[in-house]
Parts: C-alpha cells; structure tokens; sequence
C-alpha cells in the first residue's frame, strides 16, 4: 500500500468515516489515477477537475484548442480571438510553464527507459 493511500485511510479514520465511505473514496481515487493514469499525487491542481487542454498560441491574439477523436487524430480546432478568452489562455499558458518541469528532466524520469516502438 502507497504512503498516500496510508495517509488518506489514516485522515478518514480520523474523522470517522465508516467503512462504506472509506471505501468508495478509495474506489473513487482508483479511478481518478487510472484516468490520468498516474498516482494521485503526481496529478496537478491545474488538472483535477479534467485533462489539461491541449492549446495552441497565435500571437497575443489568437488561440486555438485542439481536438482530437477517439484515436487520437487530430479531429479539429476551436479558434479563440476574444481579448478576454485569449488573455485568460495566455496567462494559463505561463503558470503552466511556472510550475513545469525541465523538458530533459521529464524526458529521463518518463521515456528514457521505454522500449522502442516497433514499426510494422
């Protein structure tokens, strides 16, 4: 069992949840990191309430979200040129980029150590 899964049954406990709460919690959580496919405590505050858009900046200006479909093709795009849309986008943009990691650091930590695709 995971130090966080510890932590959360000890902090239920604590406020005495029963049995059958503990347990949809703990469902809950499990499904929560299967989705982002992480442990929770790797999941950002940016991301709880849903994936991170993938956006595109045009300039100060312009804004795109892409969309993809469900093989994960590029399906299409919404374009945003509304000064307070594309504003709020930007500003998105550069706390993500605050709180990011060094590319190479991800790089070793995430993919370094996958094998090869293969190429049929």
């Amino acid at each position: 069992m995971s130090a966080l899964r510890k932590q959360m049954q000890a902090d239920m406990v604590l406020r005495g949840l029963s049995q059958r709460t503990q347990q949809t919690y703990i469902e809950w959580v499990a499904k929560f990191a299967k989705f982002y496919a992480r442990s929770p405590d790797q999941i950002s505050d940016l991301e709880q309430d849903e994936p991170l858009p993938e956006l595109l900046t045009v300039g100060p200006d312009t804004v795109y979200r892409l969309r993809y479909d469900e093989n994960d093709l590029i399906k299409g795009a919404t374009k945003f040129t509304d000064v307070d849309t594309t504003t709020r986008c930007v500003k998105f943009l550069e706390q993500l980029y605050a709180v990011g990691e060094e590319l190479s650091d991800f790089f070793q930590r995430q993919v370094a150590a996958l094998k090869p695709p293969i190429i049929t």
